[in-house]
């Protein structure tokens, strides 16, 4: 697995992961299971819903198809789900198990879904797509008309960093003028059937194959956002939604706006530090180039290295970039780590994967509050570092106790 282009399982299963009332069956080798589940432990705990059929050699001589038979039988009893998803590995699409056949022996007794995730075919970008397109050509099911603004969002992932938390920002700004009807990574059967009911589809990225079934098939228009990091960030989401509906935001926008203007003064001798402070930005496209815009446009840094993991990031190569650089902050994931040690700098972790940080706490990335938050791991992030601290401090007027 490339750190910058994982496998295509891991994007099937952060597609649909975070349904509901659902059971992920990986049926492919144990390292498949654990690698999904490794990423997911530092997110939620209480919802850990996935297993796995343990593909062995009998299996790929004689077919696994008996060992996915018995999977699906006891997640049904054990379990009882509502929705079952399969999600095949590079092994059982080798040996061409008939997964078709075997999950429509259960269909009368419980939804299930299929999804090829075998990484020899394709990405973790294809895997997230396929999937998500899939869920909505199964189950979307145009039937009225939202009485109520509404809107899906795609793009989001079942262990993103904050992904409680950002919902929760989003649901909040938007308040009782538009709803969300279904937020891909964390919905239910309902909200999936209810998917063509909603008037505009955005897309923080990912996603974007969905929107355009649903624009063929349900008319319905779609719009590709980048993460909407920081004031001006969210202030950019609201004024689409405003647009699109023909709804007066202005009141919501002046208080975030008075709200983070009231944080900030406190810490207004630490933002000065920043203004120019050389960092570097990589992650996927729409966050990575809403965290760019953030820092540069709302904490006056300079990004003097940026990467896209969509676009067939070459590590080595970028990874020598940016050491080359003067770089004094790594914005990534937890796989970033190697490049924020290489240059003994923090490493501000905002994308996918993050598996060396918890976050339980009510403090969303996004909206107001999000920008307050998120400077604040910057500061604290760089005070507790060693190599930058005269980012900081001018060091021949520091006292020596």
């Amino acid at each position: 697995m490339k750190c910058s282009n994982p496998c295509k399982i891991f994007g099937a299963y952060q597609a649909l992961g975070g349904i509901e009332d659902s059971v992920v069956i990986f049926h492919s080798v144990v390292g498949c299971h654990f690698a999904n589940m490794s990423f997911h432990l530092t997110r939620d705990m209480e919802d850990l819903r996935q297993t796995c059929t343990v593909i062995n050699d009998r299996d790929i001589i004689l077919n696994g198809e008996n060992s996915l038979r018995l999977a699906i039988e006891n997640v049904i009893s054990l379990y009882r789900p509502r929705l079952i998803i399969v999600i095949t590995g590079c092994v059982t699409e080798i040996i061409k198990d008939d997964v078709d056949r075997i999950v429509e022996e259960f269909r009368k007794r419980v939804d299930v879904i299929y999804i090829d995730g075998a990484g020899f075919k394709s990405d973790f970008e294809k895997g997230y797509e396929d999937a998500l397109v899939k869920l909505v050509k199964t189950f979307s099911i145009k039937k009225e008309k939202s009485k109520k603004p509404l809107i899906n969002i795609f793009g989001m992932l079942y262990d993103d960093y904050k992904r409680k938390q950002d919902i929760l920002a989003l649901n909040e700004v938007l308040g009782d003028k538009v709803d969300i009807g279904f937020i891909s990574a964390s919905a239910n059967l309902e909200s999936i059937k209810r998917i063509a009911y909603a008037d505009v589809n955005i897309a923080f990225g990912r996603g974007i194959e969905a929107c355009r079934f649903l624009k063929d098939k349900y008319n319905q228009s779609y719009l590709q956002m980048d993460y909407p990091y920081g004031i001006e960030g969210i202030k950019g989401f609201l004024g689409v939604i405003a647009d699109t509906f023909n709804i007066d935001y202005s009141e919501t926008i002046k208080n975030l706006e008075e709200n983070s203007k009231e944080a900030f003064n406190k810490i207004y001798s630490y933002l000065n530090s920043l203004y120019g402070l050389p960092v570097c930005v990589v992650g996927s496209y729409s966050r990575a180039r809403g965290m760019k815009r953030f820092l540069e446009m709302e904490l006056g840094m300079e990004v003097v290295s940026f990467g896209i993991r969509e676009k067939s990031l070459n590590m080595e190569e970028f990874i020598a970039n940016v050491s080359s650089s003067d770089t004094a902050l790594v914005f990534g994931s937890s796989f970033d780590g190697d490049i924020a040690d290489r240059l003994k700098v923090p490493l501000i972790p905002f994308d996918y994967p993050v598996y060396d940080r918890v976050s339980i706490s009510n403090t969303p990335y996004i909206g107001e509050k999000g920008a307050v938050n998120l400077t604040e791991d910057i500061l604290n992030s760089i005070m507790m570092g060693v190599k930058n601290r005269g980012a900081f401090y001018n060091e021949e007027d520091m006292y020596i106790w």
